[in-house]
């Protein structure tokens, strides 16, 4: 290395003998080439890559994360009923005439109802209560839903009653024989 100067950071007339110096190198163009540039940095490029690499691999895998989390919420909230947890099948399978699934949705089981009586049973002074809202009262105050119909549905059990009635009517036909 050749030296061209050197700046160091206190005036000649304050050092004083065993004072160590921080003084600032300069070297020739000459002495730095690309070749040692490239050496020099290299390493320090890598790791940036790599750090940026694992960044974008994080937020990549979030977003995918979030998005398959998403799709399977609306997947739920199209194919299953809020209230009673049966899957559309149910109701497309068993049940022919108009009350399909977008029926019990609507009308069976709307999400609305159910949020608009538990607000009514809230807002009704207690003493007022009839015998099922005194009930649903008592469970909305330690947080129990056992008064939702989980996997009940009424037009369902119409369709039961009536295929129950069928087979009924079925059996003593063939016993009148």
């Amino acid at each position: 290395r050749r030296v061209h100067g050197e700046k160091c950071f206190k005036k000649e007339s304050d050092i004083k003998e065993g004072d160590k110096l921080f003084c600032k190198t300069y070297y020739s163009r000459e002495d730095v080439n690309f070749y040692s540039f490239a050496n020099n940095n290299t390493f320090y490029f890598v790791v940036f890559v790599l750090i940026i690499q694992l960044l974008a691999g994080l937020i990549i895998d979030t977003f995918g994360t979030l998005r398959k989390e998403g799709e399977e919420r609306a997947n739920n909230l199209e194919n299953y009923c809020f209230i009673c947890g049966l899957h559309r099948d149910e109701f497309e399978r068993r049940i022919t005439n108009k009350s399909n699934f977008a029926y019990h949705i609507k009308f069976e089981h709307n999400l609305w109802n159910y949020f608009y009586y538990m607000a009514y049973i809230k807002s009704k002074q207690t003493t007022e209560y009839t015998g099922l809202e005194s009930y649903v009262h008592t469970k909305m105050e330690i947080d129990d839903i056992s008064w939702f119909p989980f996997n009940k549905a009424i037009s369902i059990y119409q369709v039961d009653k009536d295929e129950e009635q069928e087979n009924k009517e079925a059996v003593s036909y063939t016993h009148l024989r």
